[in-house]
């Protein structure tokens, strides 16, 4: 992820549906209901596509640029392990790990779909 974070958080996209979905799916499967990062690929990875959403304030509170995948075949993308390609749906935010870029810490992705079954990300 690149960050690009401002005093001013606003987004290209409408996150109603989004923030109102998310919720429900976090309450219903007993998960942190205080945050929760969206992200928007239909918007260019030149715009900030990816929010936190603070539910108890009812708010944006980061926004960011964010890269996407890099996929074969011009395929967008995939749920196979090795395609390279970033695979949609909800994924939890799992272990703290060592990292040997960025910040030096990164946190495995746990895909919660069936687009995303196959993903364990570091």
């Amino acid at each position: 992820m690149i960050s690009a974070c401002s005093q001013k958080h606003t987004v290209d996209y409408n996150l109603t549906n989004n923030v109102h979905e998310a919720f429900q799916f976090c309450k219903t499967n007993g998960l942190d209901t205080q945050k929760v990062i969206l992200v928007n690929y239909a918007v260019p990875s030149g715009k900030k596509r990816l929010v936190v959403w603070d539910f108890t304030k009812n708010e944006i509170v980061y926004s960011y640029l964010v890269a996407q995948g890099k996929c074969n075949d011009n395929q967008k993308f995939s749920n196979q392990p090795s395609s390279n390609c970033s695979a949609l749906g909800r994924y939890m935010v799992g272990q703290k790990t060592h990292s040997s870029w960025g910040e030096g810490f990164s946190f495995k992705l746990l895909g919660l779909d069936t687009s995303n079954t196959n993903c364990i990300l570091k």
